[in-house]
């Protein structure tokens, strides 16, 4: 199998159709889907796309995304969706916060499905066999069967022996409608009321990892995971009883996510990324782009394409879409440079080539006329009568002409055995038109006509006698625009008049012509770009910038619109506006500039690349709709938004144009931008915003996008803010008086809440410095016991000993002093890290076994400003904090960083931005607080628990000593996390 798996991968890479960027398209929180991070997905029986997102499901309605709701119209909760399926009967299901939920086909709307009992848990998502709904449940730590009847679950026996490997437990439906039940390599499929097991699968480590379901009517699929040869993705049919099959093998590997489409298709994704796909031959290994996170789910669109569920949003792959097509010779030769190209009515395609005149075969090949010179050709031209003529431009001068009798070479005209012909025109009458170079150093160019098959050089005046001619175009009227190298010539009724080019490109050589609206003509001059010619043989600029520029080739199609064809790419003139098509659209090369339209198909030559045709019928299709968003105002300014797509991503977001306009007015010009602000003033009362988009070849909106929405009066003209003098005047003052008395009151209260706030923390912060004067009395009284001290060794004497003590007490005292009776700290740098490091083994005994702690501390010394013994009773307070509130399990964590606050931080926490700051974090696993109980933790009356924590008000007091501060953010998700910034001492300080 590695074999068939090496050979696809090279055919993909030759074949090149399913692997362009532009097959992938993206979905995001910008087309409404709830989240990024994708599970699941499903198709419903009616073709719509569902999603299972981390914040909740949504369903595609071909544009955007689209929000569950129930049955009163509420949007679901924005909870996490890890299962969703559709069945075939049409009813999607998907678990959400541990409740079932079904949409059932043709509705929007989600209803809530009953338990088998209040305490029996889904154990996946229920399925809908020939004969009833089942499901699986844990109920009690074991797991049941039920089939549900008349809205009641009722419980089944388990096939064999029961569940042996509970997490491989799944139900599918089979393709004949049978149910199928997995558990391990247990696997039972229930015929006519029974469970008849399935071989070769009964027993064995592994499990069967996916039932991919069907893909068609004749084939359904399994992926199974196992040590032995059962590994691999196995087949069966449908008709009598047929065996499974091993159809692929990947060596170790076994695909999670699996899909299977119709026409024996398949797509798998490995767990390296690889991206397997099948359409009945040999397994290929395609490329998807590196932009496509891991994949999660895959499951088949109702025309063959594959929406897969990743983790950066949904992305949807065009499988079965068609846009170019290329034929070129087998090796690099000069067929691939193409020169010409003509369409038949038949449908027949002819380029002239660099290496002779190609056909194009039905395995997309060029293959070159034996019977024609193998040199350069540069024209070729169906006549109306079904003759293939062929111009000429190497060794082999003139024109050439096929007809039932074969090939024949035309030199029967005065000069065209040395010109060669350049381009064939058809006429509106169906007359043949040859232009021609000079070849040689006795070439002459010229211009011939071909009547009744007889070929007869075109009277040209002096002034265009020698020159060479590049292209020919013929209005309604019966004028004719020849572009040569001396300028464009007008002619009617044998008369010529040159046409005056703008200054600044009278130099410029018409390469290529059009007739476009109005009768006006289009002329690609090289290397200026674009103009157009009017009747009265006025120029005028075609359209605005960007326009193709360089050697460009001009077509008109017969649906109005104007192809443009140069080194940059393929071109497309519409409303006025040029857009390129880049490789988006799937271009193989940009280097194009033979361009012709014909049966709705775009086909263009390349510079060494064959032939290309566009199917343009795809993108003629893709009508796109715009989403307005409300507008915002802020500090006055109007920004307006808004976004554009086509149904199911058929042309890019970002390669669609838009316009818009106020209140029926005009409209601004084509840009790619989604954000407009308008530049003039907005009246104070409601608008409408009307939006239009665009794709490159032209097609708009049906209708525009409206929006209103309404422009605020400022607040001082509003008509409660216009308050008489008087009235102000009065209101003022009382407010004044008002705001003094309260001013007075509130400081007396805070001065006699913060006294009463220090007497009470003085007992509840000496219960805390118990168990330290306890151990500092413990070290006097050892010492204390001793001999008197050696008379050579004063320093560690125990008398050195107990004054070390009595001077630890002292600190330890003098701290509570510094609060209780605002006396001033001494502060000092202090090795934060080093004192750490001191108490990690005090702090870990106050936390019984449960209560896991993690130490981060720098291996080298963080200093601070501060005082040791103060820090030391900051840290056991916080550590008996955390003791209270994680019980007896949790984790503990301190933390010790260096951090660089910015202004507007440091002026929120109250510090000095120009210092710098050393960050202490102590946080804990317990119960979330919610924002107003953070903001209210360091309150003495405030509880975070069964009493008052009078304690964090002496972490606060000190830190704001240390010209520090505290900070606890609210955490929805859980915990509690003191940041205590320090103040780092100046440099040079010791």
């Amino acid at each position: 199998m590695g074999g068939l798996i090496a050979i696809g991968w090279h055919a993909a890479l030759a074949q090149g159709s399913l692997v362009e960027d532009w097959r992938w398209v993206r979905y995001g929180v910008e087309e409404g889907l709830p989240s990024t991070l994708v599970h699941a997905v499903a198709r419903g029986s009616n073709g719509t796309i569902w999603a299972a997102t981390e914040r909740g499901p949504a369903w595609f309605d071909g544009y955007r995304w689209r929000r569950v709701r129930d049955e009163a119209g509420h949007v679901l909760p924005a909870a996490r969706t890890l299962a969703l399926a559709a069945t075939e009967d049409g009813v999607v299901h998907f678990l959400l916060e541990g409740e079932l939920w079904q949409v059932l086909d043709g509705d929007t709307h989600a209803h809530r499905v009953p338990r088998l009992s209040p305490m029996a848990d889904w154990a996946g998502l229920p399925v809908h066999a020939s004969d009833a709904n089942w499901a699986i449940f844990a109920d009690s730590g074991k797991f049941k069967l039920a089939r549900r009847v008349d809205e009641v679950w009722l419980i089944e026996p388990w096939p064999g022996v029961g569940p042996r490997e509970t997490r491989e437990l799944r139900l599918q439906v089979g393709a004949n409608g049978h149910l199928l039940l997995s558990s391990g390599l247990e696997l039972w499929e229930r015929r006519d009321g029974r469970w008849v097991p399935q071989p070769p699968f009964t027993g064995g480590a592994g499990g069967v990892t996916r039932f991919a379901g069907r893909g068609d009517t004749d084939r359904e699929w399994m992926v199974v995971r196992g040590p032995d040869e059962r590994q691999g993705v196995w087949t069966r049919g449908l008709r009598g009883n047929a065996p499974w099959q091993k159809v692929a093998a990947f060596g170790v590997e076994v695909p999670p996510v699996f899909a299977a489409g119709p026409g024996a298709t398949a797509v798998g994704i490995l767990d390296a990324g690889d991206f397997l796909y099948t359409d009945g031959s040999p397994w290929r290994r395609l490329l998807m782009p590196s932009s496509i996170a891991p994949v999660t789910g895959a499951v088949f669109g109702p025309a063959g394409n594959v929406w897969f569920a990743t983790r950066s949003g949904v992305v949807f792959w065009r499988r079965v879409s068609a846009r170019w097509s290329q034929w070129r010779a087998a090796a690099a030769t000069p067929a691939n440079r193409v020169n010409g190209i003509a369409v038949s009515a038949e449908g027949g395609v002819v380029a002239a080539t660099a290496g002779g005149v190609a056909y194009l075969e039905p395995d997309e090949r060029l293959r070159i006329d034996a019977g024609l010179p193998t040199v350069p050709f540069t024209a070729v031209a169906w006549s109306r009568t079904g003759a293939l003529w062929a111009g000429s431009g190497g060794a082999a001068a003139g024109v050439f002409e096929r007809t039932h009798a074969g090939w024949r070479h035309r030199t029967d005209a005065p000069g065209l055995e040395r010109a060669g012909i350049h381009r064939i025109v058809i006429g509106l009458d169906g007359t043949l038109w040859l232009l021609g170079l000079p070849l040689g150093a006795n070439g002459r160019g010229g211009v011939w006509r071909v009547t009744d098959e007889r070929i007869e050089a075109w009277p040209l005046p002096p002034e265009l006698q020698g020159a060479r001619f590049f292209d020919m175009v013929e209005d309604s009227s019966g004028a004719r625009w020849f572009g040569t190298s001396r300028g464009v010539a007008h002619e009617r009724q044998g008369r010529f008049t040159m046409v005056a080019l703008p200054a600044g490109r009278t130099k410029d050589i018409p390469f290529s012509l059009a007739l476009g609206d109005s009768e006006q003509v289009l002329v690609a001059l090289r290397p200026s770009g674009v103009v157009q010619i009017a009747r009265d043989l006025r120029v005028a600029s075609v359209a605005r910038d960007p326009a193709p520029t360089g050697q460009v080739t001009v077509h008109r199609a017969a649906d109005g619109r104007t192809w443009a064809a140069n080194a940059d790419g393929v071109w497309v003139l519409a409303g006025g506006v040029w857009s390129k098509l880049t490789r988006a659209f799937g271009l193989p090369t940009p280097n194009v500039w033979p361009i012709v339209a014909a049966s709705g198909d775009l086909y263009v030559g390349t510079m060494g690349a064959g032939v290309l045709r566009l199917r343009t019928q795809e993108l003629y299709t893709a009508t796109p709709r715009v989403f307005p968003q409300a507008p915002r105002i802020v500090d006055g300014t109007l920004t307006l938004r808004w976004s554009a797509a086509t149904e199911r991503g058929a042309v890019p977001s970002e390669d669609l144009q838009t316009r818009w306009r106020i209140d029926g007015g005009p409209w601004s010009a084509w840009s790619t931008t989604d954000v407009a602000t308008p530049e003039f003033h907005i009246p104070w009362r409601r608008h409408t915003l009307a939006v239009e988009a665009r794709t490159p070849i032209g097609v708009t909106t049906r209708e525009p996008a409206v929006l209103t929405f309404a422009v605020p009066s400022p607040p001082w003209w509003r008509r409660s803010v216009l308050l008489t003098a008087a009235a102000l005047v009065s209101a003022l003052a009382w407010l004044t008086v008002l705001l003094v008395r309260r001013r007075r009151t509130q400081e007396i209260l805070a001065r006699r809440v913060r006294e009463a706030d220090r007497l009470e923390l003085v007992g509840s912060f000496a219960a805390g410095m118990a168990h330290e004067l306890n151990n500092l009395l413990t070290v006097i009284s050892m010492n204390a016991e001793l001999v008197e001290d050696p008379p050579d060794s004063e320093s560690s004497s125990p008398s050195a000993e107990i004054q070390r003590a009595v001077r630890q007490a002292a600190g330890q005292l003098k701290s509570v002093l510094a609060y209780t009776r605002d006396l001033a700290l001494v502060l000092g740098p202090v090795d934060l890290a080093e004192l750490l490091r001191a108490r990690r083994d005090e702090v870990d005994a106050l936390f019984p076994e449960g209560v896991h702690t993690r130490w981060t501390i720098p291996s080298e010394p963080v200093m601070v400003m501060a005082e040791s013994n103060a820090i030391a009773a900051i840290l056991r307070t916080l550590a008996e904090h955390t003791r209270a509130r994680l019980g007896d399990a949790g984790t503990f964590d301190v933390s010790l960083q260096t951090v660089r606050l910015d202004t507007q931080r440091s002026a929120r926490l109250g510090l000095d931005p120009a210092a710098g700051h050393i960050e202490l974090v102590i946080a804990d696993s317990g119960e979330a607080l919610s924002e107003e109980q953070a903001r209210r933790l360091f309150e003495p009356a405030f509880p975070t628990r069964e009493r008052p924590d009078s304690g964090l008000v002496l972490v606060q007091g000190l830190m704001r000593r240390f010209r520090g501060a505290v900070h606890v953010p609210s955490s929805p998700d859980g915990g509690l996390a003191f940041h205590l910034y320090f103040v780092a001492p100046p440099s040079g300080t010791h």
